[in-house]
């Protein structure tokens, strides 16, 4: 656990390079326990923090807040948005070992990556309402593309580990809600969540969606993409005590998790007093599997 200042933190995909050689649990214990990212509460900039060592390396000194950091599928790059409004976000991207300068990438905010690292994905802000979903190639010219366009506000578009489907963010019901599409076309839609979502992740695998509802707690969504998309109903995992750091518009914390799908780290405020406390939250899978 640690202090932090911000919603959500992101954890550095090495346990995919260890599920080879190791055990599954064993290999994602490891990975979970290797880096994540999260701000500085007083600087507004990201450190990295080494959960094994409890060591912590500052890696931007941007005079502007630097936010929603994302590893690279390799865990060579970090890509984050830099920018005090919505008007003024600009994804940048830097080496998570801290060496060179950082590189501006896309004016948008909210990035992913594909898991093939080809593509950094991000929303477009058209105006104050209207939020798109881009992709931007990081091979070759990199020019970027808005592939879903709306009149709403769509945002943190993450691609499945197959590459062929995005889930997202979106308020065309009137309020945040999870959404599934293909990706790159944006063919097709399906509606994720049914009480509110936010932060979606995928599972390793590509057979779980989870994300926040708008109480602060985890669900869990199965899911089926051959030989048609098939949606599981929602099942609440578990509920988290807000982080008390600033959240845009109300918003859940955010999250991030394992790759086996039974670890994650949440901000979670550590009590009334202190601060917001990175924790690290396991053995919540077979406690639910005992309810079903």
């Amino acid at each position: 656990r640690g202090p932090i200042g911000n919603i959500a933190p992101s954890l550095l995909p090495v346990a995919h390079a260890l599920v080879a050689a190791r055990e599954e649990t064993e290999a994602a214990v490891r990975g979970l326990a290797a880096s994540q990212i999260w701000i500085e509460p007083a600087g507004a900039d990201l450190w990295v923090y080494d959960l094994a060592r409890g060591a912590r390396t500052r890696l931007t000194f941007s005079p502007e807040p630097d936010a929603m950091p994302v590893w690279s599928p390799a865990g060579d790059r970090i890509a984050f948005m830099v920018g005090g409004s919505l008007a003024s976000f600009v994804i940048w991207w830097k080496a998570a070992d801290g060496t060179g300068q950082p590189q501006e990438l896309v004016k948008g905010f909210a990035p992913s990556f594909s898991p093939d690292g080809k593509f950094l994905l991000y929303t477009s802000l058209k105006d104050a309402n209207t939020w798109n979903l881009g992709y931007l190639p990081l091979s070759g010219e990199r020019k970027p593309a808005i592939f879903l366009e709306s009149a709403d506000r769509k945002q943190s578009p993450r691609v499945s580990p197959d590459g062929q489907y995005v889930a997202y963010m979106s308020t065309e019901s009137g309020r945040e809600e999870i959404y599934l599409t293909r990706f790159p076309t944006g063919d097709g839609k399906w509606q994720v969540s049914v009480n509110g979502g936010f932060w979606p992740h995928w599972s390793a695998k590509g057979d779980r969606l989870f994300y926040t509802e708008p109480d602060n707690t985890l669900v869990e969504v199965e899911v089926r993409l051959r030989p048609a998309v098939q949606l599981g109903a929602p099942r609440r995992l578990f509920a988290r005590q807000r982080s008390g750091a600033p959240v845009p518009g109300g918003w859940p914390d955010g999250f991030d998790v394992a790759p086996d799908g039974t670890r994650f780290v949440v901000a979670q405020g550590a009590d009334q007093r202190g601060p917001a406390s990175i924790t690290v939250v396991e053995g919540w899978y077979q406690e639910f599997r005992g309810r079903r």
